[in-house]
């Protein structure tokens, strides 16, 4: 079942503390479009609910970034508040994939993780050149450039 956004950043925060970091909101929706991506090309199941949008900078999901806003550029201070958290539960295999892509991504500034996810041909690339910004990303892109990933053995790419 896929989950709302603010429950997979509320993991990723989660896992940022535990190793005595913390995440800016630009790491933040970076990280939780990159568990969805994997997601999808590893499991053709979406891991969030929300549609992402190419915004400026990247791949956005708008209630996220709503939800991050106060922080400006910031380190998160605490987890996010949740409506769906009580009823949201993550199967093993959604959790283990935020765990990899944590602990391979988190490493990356927001700048970084931007620059990943705005290369030639992404998703986001080829959203912004076709229905220019706030245009939703479509969810077969998403998961065709993954699995293109995957196939390439480019797990360090986004």
């Amino acid at each position: 079942m896929a989950l709302a956004s603010e429950t997979v950043a509320n993991k990723l925060i989660e896992l940022a503390s535990a190793d005595g970091e913390k995440l800016t909101p630009m790491q933040l929706i970076k990280l939780v479009y990159i568990c969805h991506g994997w997601t999808l090309a590893l499991t053709d199941r979406q891991l969030i609910m929300e549609d992402i949008e190419a915004w400026q900078y990247g791949p956005v999901i708008s209630d996220l970034y709503h939800a991050l806003k106060q922080y400006k550029s910031s380190a998160i201070t605490s987890p996010i508040n949740n409506m769906f958290e009580k009823i949201d539960k993550f199967d093993d295999v959604q959790e283990s994939i935020v765990e990899q892509v944590y602990n391979i991504y988190a490493k990356y500034t927001g700048i970084q993780l931007s620059s990943l996810t705005h290369k030639k041909d992404t998703p986001w690339d080829l959203t912004w050149n076709t229905y220019g910004q706030s245009a939703v990303i479509p969810q077969q892109w998403i998961r065709e450039h993954f699995k293109e990933l995957q196939a390439r053995g480019k797990e360090k790419q986004a």
